[in-house]
Order: C-alpha cells, then structure tokens, then sequence
C-alpha cells in the first residue's frame, strides 16, 4: 500500500516491511501481550460467576396446521348448522417471541418482581437488586475500563438525557413510559440476559435467563413464559372474545324482549278466551307477530352466541412445556478462557497500534524538517 508524506512523495510500504518492523520490535509485542494475558487471568477469576436457566415449549400451532383445524370446524359447523366462515386465523409468527420478551411493559412488571436471592437470603426486587445490593466486583471494574472502554465512549457520545431520578417507571393509557437512568440500566441489564431462540426444524422455542444467582435465574425464566403464553393467548383471543361479549348482551337483551312478548301474549289469552271478536283477533295477531319477531331475533342470537363461544374455543392457542426450568447447579459464566483471549488479543492491537503510531509520527516530524 501507499502513504503521502507531507512533500506530497509516495511512500511504499510492502507486507515485508509491516513483518518486519513488527519482528523488530517484536520484544514491545511479547511484553505488552503477556501484561494484558496475566491481567486477563486476573480480570477472569474476580468476574462473579452467572447461572442460566431455561425452559423449551411447543408453541402454537403453524399456518398450515392452523388451517387444517379450521377446515375440520367448519365442516363441524356446517353439520350442526353453525356458520364459523369468519373464524378468525390470527396466526403470530415465533420469530417475534424474542420482541414480545424484551417489550419495556414486561421488562418493567420482572423488574418489579419480588425474587428470592441465595446470595443474600433474602426476597428482593431485580430493580432493588441491581441498584442497591450489587456492587461491580473488581473483575467487573477493570473489563469495564479496559475493554469495555470502546462502550463505555459511545455511551458517553451517544447516550440520551434521561430523565431526572426518582421518576417512577409508568404507562398510562397512552402515556410514554418514562424511566430514570437507573431503572434504564436495570432494563439493560434484564434484556441483555435474556434470550429467546428457535428451532427452525422442531419449531421449539427456549428462553434462557442468565442471573447472578441461580434461584432468581429460575423464576424468573418461569415468569417469562407465563407472561409470552398469556400474551400470546390475549392477541389471539382478544377479538373473538369481544365479539363474543357483544353477542352475550345482544342475547341477554333479546330474551327479555323475548320473554315480555310471550308474557303479553299469555296474558290476552287468558283475558279474552272466550271473546270472539274482530278487534280482539286482530290484537291477537298483533302479539303474536311481536312474539315471533323476538323469538326469531332470540334464537338467532343463541346460535351466533354457541358460534363465538366454539370460535374463541378455536382461536385460544395451546402452549406445551416440554422442559420446566430447572434450579441450574453449575455456573454458565464467564467463559475465563474467552475472557484471557480477548485481553491477549487487546494487548496485541495496542502494541502494533503502537508501533505504527509512533513511527508515523517520527516520519511525519522528520518530513516537516
């Protein structure tokens, strides 16, 4: 490749040339690496240790599956006499579990979970947890501030003004959340663990939870998929089971209409049973009319009413667990060698950063002589 110099000259530099500065100095390299080595062993064994919990479920049933269920109730309805054509097939596709976890109304209700510690025997909140009981390990301390730097500037740089602390965490209708920094971080943190993953052969899904301590890694993974069966469930019924409210009244209303009609009817007969006029035969198919009309309104009610109480039935999705999350016994991280890789690797690019930076600027103090 080729650098300019400030004489506006062509400076060749060959692969050769890069080897062989770097073999120059290769001594710089070696000990730069072997500090950053010995400072990853240290940085991998005050880490804390993490647990990780799991639980596998079937989820609903695909498209084509769904489909195939459909085509067998309505060939059910079309034998009883029931019309479920407009069924509803509101299908959610497993690849938005992931979103439906990490939502800010579910990570808000975990945050606020009381969770039984082992650590330190006690039941607190994660939110509790992470701001006032954990402190960062010296581990934590020095990743933070050695490889962890490149983030932690960005964050500097491209972090939003949050909002000012002791603001609690809200939603109101249609209100925006509104968070303070620390519970921002806490949120962080809970979805930085979690994860939702899928089978694309088996269409199984596994949520994972990693927590510092093992007992709040279990339950809470347990809570993650109550909440995504439940969310699941309430997208797919929510309108079948409005629909199915809606007729419940109409058909409520309709019976007592219904009844009154058959009640006055009853009751001219009786008071003119042996009267045979005109007038009174003529009032007579009045009500009788007026009771057909309700009862024809009536009975077309209670079918449509067995018809949303089979569609939401039909619509309701049927979750398996397959595999429980179990209290896990040893830890998941940190991985101690990735950790010793990755500050020997470090070390490495700040030696060969190094190298080329400082003869860049001998070249370019030398050039401007």
């Amino acid at each position: 490749m080729q650098e300019m110099n400030r004489t506006g000259n062509s400076i060749e530099v060959t692969v050769y040339e890069i080897f062989n500065k770097l073999r120059s100095h290769r001594k710089l390299v070696i000990k730069v690496a072997l500090i950053f080595f010995v400072l990853g062993i240290v940085v991998a064994f005050l880490l804390p240790r993490s647990y990780q919990a799991k639980a596998v479920l079937l989820p609903e049933l695909s498209k084509a599956k769904e489909n195939q269920a459909s085509g067998l109730l309505k060939r059910f309805s079309s034998m009883s006499g029931l019309d479920l054509g407009g069924a509803a097939n509101s299908y959610m596709d497993p690849m938005l579990y992931p979103e439906i976890i990490k939502s800010k109304p579910f990570l808000l209700s975990l945050m606020h979970e009381p969770v039984y510690f082992s650590s330190i025997d006690s039941v607190v909140t994660p939110y509790l947890y992470y701001t006032e009981i954990k402190k960062p390990s010296a581990g934590e301390v020095i990743l933070g501030y050695t490889i962890g730097l490149p983030s932690r500037i960005k964050k500097i740089f491209t972090g939003t003004a949050p909002a000012s602390r002791g603001n609690s965490a809200r939603l109101n209708g249609d209100t925006a959340i509104v968070l303070d920094l620390e519970q921002e971080e806490v949120l962080g943190i809970l979805a930085e663990n979690m994860e939702v993953s899928l089978d694309e052969n088996t269409g199984l899904a596994t949520v994972r939870i990693e927590m510092p301590d093992p007992y709040a890694a279990t339950v809470l993974t347990k809570k993650s998929v109550e909440y995504l069966t439940l969310y699941i469930t309430d997208y797919k019924t929510e309108k079948a089971i409005q629909d199915m409210e809606f007729v419940e009244k109409r058909y409520a209303e309709a019976k007592i209409k219904f009844e009154e009609a058959q009640e006055r009817l009853a009751s001219f007969r009786d008071k003119n049973r042996h009267l045979a006029t005109e007038v009174a035969e003529m009032r007579e198919q009045r009500y009788v009319a007026d009771h057909n009309l309700h009862f024809g309104v009536f009975q077309n009610l209670a079918e449509r009413l067995e018809q949303s109480r089979i569609e939401v039935q039909h619509v309701t999705p049927v979750f398996k667990v397959l595999e429980p999350p179990v209290l896990p016994n040893n830890n998941s991280g940190p991985s101690r060698a990735m950790v010793v890789l990755s500050f020997t690797l470090a070390g490495l690019v700040i030696a060969v950063l190094y190298i080329y930076l400082k003869a860049f600027y001998l070249n370019t103090k030398e050039s401007g002589k």
